[in-house]
């Protein structure tokens, strides 16, 4: 028929395959630093501090990277894991100086990102105290697991209800899916600060074709919505977005923890895209109207 069928490369998925071990045993240590070491409190009171309780950190299986140069590299390397393993996976870097390796992720609280298989590929780590002199957030490089551009954080939990409800709420962040979880709302995941890509559209397709967007109430925000708009209506989606009240806080996980019925009436009250783009020209030009 004249058309050309890829080859299975068997390696390829025995590296893969190989990969999300690894992975697997980076959350298994990172669970139990969280639950067990001392040195992770801090970690602890500030999961307390937002919040959640111990079935939702269980369900996102949260954990905490010990603030050492090389505490899950070393205890990755005595089960078999090598360097090279390391390395490819994300968790690790090269030293630029001798041989070995050190962890890319330290002191944080670490958030397991899984595909919509539940297969976790990557990770998100995000400092415990604002005030230090780092990046906020620090993520797995892209890896032959982790391609940000076709992840949505949450939709291997989220698929379920997604295709129950029939509609999809995006959001910005992953504190804004675990905190909506919790309060049992179910059908909501994160671009994780992106703009919506192709691939992340083409896997909402297969539960729906109704979205509600959310991003954070600053004008970063607001482009991200507008630039993934474009595609997603290309693609025959419907399409809402969700206004928060002006009290209700900066963002979902905010509004949710503020009251869960402030964020699903936000839900309930979002409003189709041509309106709201009405209503953002008007607020920003208001002579005009």
């Amino acid at each position: 028929t004249g058309v050309q069928l890829p080859k299975f490369d068997h390696k390829q998925l025995d590296q893969k395959n190989r990969l999300i071990e690894v992975n697997d045993l980076a959350v298994r240590f990172f669970r139990s630093a969280l639950a067990n070491l001392p040195q992770a409190e801090h970690a602890r009171a500030y999961l307390k501090k937002r919040g959640l309780d111990e079935l939702t950190s269980d369900l996102f299986k949260l954990g905490y990277a010990p603030d050492g140069w090389s505490t899950l590299s070393d205890a990755l390397l005595k089960k078999g894991v090598t360097a090279d393993e390391l390395i490819r996976a994300g968790l690790s870097s090269k030293r630029e100086r001798g041989d070995g390796v050190y962890d890319r992720f330290r002191d944080r609280i670490m958030f397991p990102i899984s595909d919509v298989h539940g297969n976790v590929v990557g990770f998100t780590g995000r400092i415990l105290s604002d005030e230090k002199k780092e990046a906020k957030y620090v993520n797995t490089p892209e890896t032959s697991l982790y391609k940000k551009s076709s992840i949505l954080y949450g939709l291997d939990k989220a698929r379920g209800e997604i295709r129950q409800k029939d509609l999809a709420v995006l959001v910005e962040g992953n504190m804004d899916v675990i905190s909506s979880h919790q309060f049992g709302i179910g059908n909501v995941v994160a671009c994780s600060g992106t703009a919506l890509t192709g691939e992340q559209l083409a896997l909402l397709k297969r539960f729906t074709t109704k979205l509600a967007i959310a991003f954070d109430q600053d004008s970063a925000g607001k482009a991200a919505t507008v630039r993934g708009l474009d595609l997603a209506r290309q693609l025959d989606f419907s399409i809402k977005i969700i206004s928060l009240p002006p009290d209700a806080g900066k963002d979902p996980d905010d509004a949710v923890r503020k009251d869960p019925e402030i964020w699903k009436k936000a839900i309930a009250d979002a409003v189709n895209i041509m309106d709201w783009l009405y209503r953002q020209a008007f607020a920003r030009y208001p002579q005009h109207t």
